[in-house]
């Protein structure tokens, strides 16, 4: 038997790297007349931006063969499209991650990658973009109430100028279905530093969901600040009310307020604020001495 080259090597390597990320998010296998038919279905029909939510990445190409590979072992529930760059993984991702961030719960990921036809490799080391489209989550997000909901709803107060984000909102109340210890999320993103929203929110409303909402805290971005604010509305029923304020509850006397009987435009003592009450001298050693002393005396009879 002959040694196995070290081409033949790399190149079997390569055609592990460029289907093990796929393998990874598989359900399950496909017939070769799945895959071919699919990838048929992508020549006749290729994807267009709205399949996958998303603002395609400036010059990629579709990659049928990964996309019929990924596609064919998951339907009809996920739809999978990959497309190829040779641009870094930095800047692909960035664009990603910004300008072609997908919406409705589609994910993406960036990862190198080879081109394969067959098995056989015809582009090596390229930038491959994947677009995960999980059609049960994505008609989910579509239905997602997209106006921001009101402070009835929030139960704890809404944070002072911030943003009501309907993805994370989605996604966190798809996620929140499975524990019924949860009915709704509401996402908000905030420029504030993430101690100075802390501060808004007590530990009670913090930890607990006693008062029918628990709110998380989430530090995206520390310069520029980024803080996310997810309410988590309990399925229960609220088990404490929020607590009183320091301001209410009390009562200022007021010069144009009711006064007691018989009394003037003037406020008399009974009204008048009691004025603060001087802070107390320090304590003189020599007096505490001769009290002790005094006192000793008066015990003993002396």
């Amino acid at each position: 038997m002959q040694p196995i080259s070290r081409a033949a090597t790399a190149a079997t390597l390569a055609i592990v790297a460029a289907t093990v990320p796929l393998l990874s998010h598989a359900d399950g296998g496909a017939t070769p007349e799945q895959i071919r038919a699919v990838k048929t279905s992508l020549a006749k029909s290729p994807p267009k931006p709205e399949d996958y939510a998303a603002q395609p990445y400036p010059g990629a190409t579709l990659d049928a063969d990964c996309s019929a590979f990924a596609t064919a072992s998951r339907q009809p529930q996920v739809s999978v499209y990959c497309y190829y760059t040779r641009d870094p993984q930095e800047k692909v991702r960035a664009y990603v991650a910004g300008p072609g961030k997908p919406r409705h719960g589609v994910t993406a990921t960036v990862e190198k990658a080879n081109v394969a036809v067959d098995g056989r490799v015809t582009i090596p080391e390229v930038t491959r973009i994947t677009y995960w489209v999980n059609h049960k989550t994505r008609a989910f997000h579509e239905s997602f109430p997209t106006t921001p909901p009101g402070d009835v709803e929030l139960i704890a107060a809404r944070y002072p100028g911030a943003a009501y984000d309907v993805e994370c909102s989605a996604d966190k109340s798809m996620e929140a279905q499975g524990k019924p210890k949860w009915r709704k999320v509401y996402c908000f993103t905030s420029s504030d530093p993430y101690a100075r929203v802390q501060q808004a929110f007590d530990l009670e409303v913090r930890s607990t969901p006693r008062r029918g909402v628990q709110v998380d805290l989430t530090e995206v971005s520390r310069d520029p600040p980024v803080t996310r604010i997810e309410y988590w509305i309990a399925a229960a029923q609220p088990q404490s009310a929020a607590p009183t304020s320091p301001a209410e509850g009390r009562t200022t006397p007021h010069a144009s307020g009711p006064q007691p009987s018989g009394a003037s435009g003037t406020a008399t003592p009974s009204t008048a604020a009691a004025p603060s009450p001087a802070p107390a001298a320090a304590p003189n050693p020599a007096s505490q001495a001769a009290d002790t002393i005094n006192k000793m005396r008066g015990l003993f009879g002396r």
